[in-house]
C-alpha cells in the first residue's frame, strides 16, 4: 500500500466524494435527535424543520453514496482489466522459459529424460551410501 504522499491525485478524487458524508451524517444525527426527541402534545416548527432535514440528509447521502459506487465500480473494473494484463504477461514469460528449458525434437527429449534419470539415479547411490 503506498503512503498518502504518494498516491496520486486522480486515485484520490474517489476518497473525496466521500468526504461530505461525514458531514451530511453529523447534520443528520443532531435532527434526528431534534425529531426523536419531540412533544408530540405541541406543535413545533423546529422539530417539523428537523424531520424534513433528515430526509433531506438521508436523500444527500444516497446521491452521494449512488456516485461513489458508480465510480468504485469503474475503477475495480480497470483494476482487474490490468490484473488480467498481468496474468497474461506473467503466463506468456512463463510459457517462454519452459518452450527454453523443454527440448523440441524426440531426440533431444529422450535425452534430457536420461540426464534426468542418470541424476536421479546418482543422487539415490549417493542418499544410499550415508
Amino acid at each position: 500500500m503506498l503512503p498518502y504522499d504518494q498516491i496520486p491525485e486522480e486515485r484520490r478524487a474517489v476518497g473525496y466524494l466521500a468526504d461530505p458524508l461525514d458531514d451530511e451524517l453529523g447534520l443528520m444525527n443532531v435532527n434526528l435527535a431534534v425529531w426523536i426527541a419531540r412533544d408530540d402534545s405541541k406543535a413545533d416548527a423546529a422539530v417539523v424543520r428537523a424531520g424534513n432535514q433528515v430526509v433531506d440528509s438521508i436523500d444527500a447521502m444516497l446521491a452521494r453514496l449512488h456516485q461513489l459506487r458508480a465510480r468504485m465500480v469503474s475503477e475495480r473494473r480497470e483494476d482487474q482489466d490490468l490484473a488480467v494484463v498481468r496474468a497474461d504477461e506473467l503466463l506468456e514469460r512463463t510459457d517462454a522459459l519452459l518452450q527454453e528449458r523443454r527440448p523440441s525434437r524426440p531426440d533431444q527429449r529422450a535425452a534430457a529424460l536420461a540426464a534426468r534419470m542418470t541424476r536421479k539415479a546418482a543422487a539415490d547411490t549417493t542418499e544410499a551410501g550415508r
